[in-house]
């Protein structure tokens, strides 16, 4: 019984642990390429400018936060209406907030960028621009993991991840 047990927690848990690992990668994986091939100033440029942008995921992770328990509860009481509608609101809420953070972030970052850390580092602010990309792509999609793994769909998020994963590995490179 106790090897039973430990087999379904597997079976729950790889997959999750594959999305966040996955997430982690992309997270630092752009960093490391640029240090490998830019130099030491432009590297600092592109991370200041990156972890900048990573804050920008904060109303993204606000909802999923939320979104999951409301999903698994809705789908265990059998209201897949209603699990796609709280999904759709929730992405709409979150991808407005990411919109307008990343316009926020895209005029201020670089003014910002130069008063508090100096000239060296003006670039940063045209980075912010392009990397808001990022943020404003997975508030849009807000939902569509959180919805999958709280639904018993943990296998279809782990390979959803991993093409995204390797997807965007092999476009920085």
């Amino acid at each position: 019984q106790l090897g039973q047990r430990w087999r379904a927690v597997v079976v729950f848990a790889l997959p999750i642990l594959v999305v966040t690992g996955g997430n982690r990668l992309l997270v630092q994986g752009d960093t490391l390429i640029v240090g490998h091939l830019a130099s030491k100033v432009d590297t600092a440029t592109y991370n200041l400018a990156s972890r900048i942008c990573n804050l920008l995921f904060v109303p993204y992770v606000a909802c999923t936060v939320v979104l999951a328990p409301a999903i698994a509860g809705l789908w265990s009481r059998g209201d897949r209406d209603r699990v796609e509608r709280v999904a759709r609101a929730a992405a709409t809420l979150a991808g407005g907030a990411t919109c307008l953070a990343c316009v926020v972030a895209a005029v201020v970052g670089g003014p910002a960028i130069r008063l508090f850390f100096g000239g060296a580092y003006q670039g940063g602010g045209e980075l912010i621009a392009l990397l808001a990309a990022g943020p404003v792509a997975a508030a849009l999609t807000a939902g569509a993991a959180v919805v999958l793994t709280s639904t018993g769909h943990q296998r279809a998020a782990m390979l959803g991840s991993g093409v995204v994963t390797v997807a965007t590995i092999g476009a920085e490179f």
